[in-house]
């Protein structure tokens, strides 16, 4: 199991990938166990998203997270349901899989596990401290007993703060803690796959739960003095909100449906459109890429 004690957002999904690709090179058949948040398959019954040789669904119906763990894991089944027990024996019956991964599974208790591993970030680590509403903790910090191996995801272009939160860990839980660095290192083209030059203006927008490390990056490829749209969204079809930095000194903050975030987007961008990009994160690209079209300006 690879979860969490806060409210998303410090990596777990790439980590699941790691495991489950892990063991596939190994000679096993992994299958990742997910819920399905946010796509349309209704999750009662197992979807099997894919069996490690075809991918039956796409982003919108299998969720951008199933989807993205199905493009990255090719030799492993990924599955969505609601029951998680359900998923579990459908894989083990039917798919014969031979190694289970719960991805955000850390408070499904339901199922036993060999291996319990608690993921949290280096920057906003345990939050305030405090159980939902008052801070961001699902379940009280206590519960990390049930962890048997801790990994703090690197939030940051330093690892300095990573080290030293995993040493703190390891002396107050006695548990095995661990630093996994994650740094976005090329920005390129989804429909050509070439890079995108380092002065070609772009729009930023996401719809991870904490993008802070996206948006850091983007002002890094971009310098000092390109201007970055930034759009933070929560699910595809929600309402969302629009926060455009043309400027140090300019903030305009907005609502909008994102829906029309690539006619919005176009509107408010102040430059030459003709060579803007849209730089998103890359386990949206499964979601947005199907809808994005060439397009030609007049005038």
């Amino acid at each position: 199991s690879v979860g969490n004690l806060t409210t998303g957002g410090t990596g777990k999904t790439p980590i699941t990938a790691e495991i489950a690709n892990y063991f596939a090179k190994k000679g096993d058949y992994p299958a990742i166990l997910s819920r399905g948040y946010g796509g349309q398959l209704p999750n009662k019954d197992v979807n099997v998203v894919s069996d490690g040789l075809t991918i039956h669904h796409n982003a919108l119906e299998a969720g951008d997270e199933p989807y993205w763990l199905a493009s990255h894991c090719p030799k492993c089944a990924v599955l969505t349901c609601s029951s998680r027990v359900k998923a579990a024996k459908f894989a083990k019956n039917s798919l014969h899989c031979t190694k289970l991964i719960l991805d955000d599974g850390f408070q499904h208790q339901k199922i036993g596990r060999d291996l319990n591993i608690l993921v949290t970030d280096s920057e906003k680590q345990f939050s305030n401290g405090c159980v939902l509403p008052l801070g961001a903790l699902r379940e009280p910090l206590s519960e990390i007993k049930r962890a048997d191996k801790i990994v703090v995801v690197n939030k940051s272009f330093n690892d300095k703060k990573a080290k030293s939160f995993a040493r703190y860990l390891r002396k107050k839980y006695n548990k095995p803690a661990f630093v996994c660095s994650m740094v976005p290192d090329i920005v390129y083209n989804i429909k050509t796959e070439k890079l995108i030059e380092d002065d070609a203006p772009v729009i930023a927008f996401s719809a991870i739960a904490q993008p802070e490390q996206f948006y850091k990056f983007a002002n890094r490829i971009g310098g000092a003095d390109r201007a970055v749209t930034y759009y933070s969204a929560v699910r595809p079809s929600a309402v969302c909100n629009i926060i455009e930095y043309r400027s140090k000194n300019e903030t305009v903050e907005r609502n909008f449906y994102e829906s029309r975030i690539l006619n919005l987007g176009l509107c408010f961008y102040p430059g030459d459109i003709a060579h803007l990009f849209f730089l998103i994160f890359q386990r949206h690209s499964g979601d947005v890429g199907d809808r994005i079209r060439e397009f030609s300006l007049r005038g």
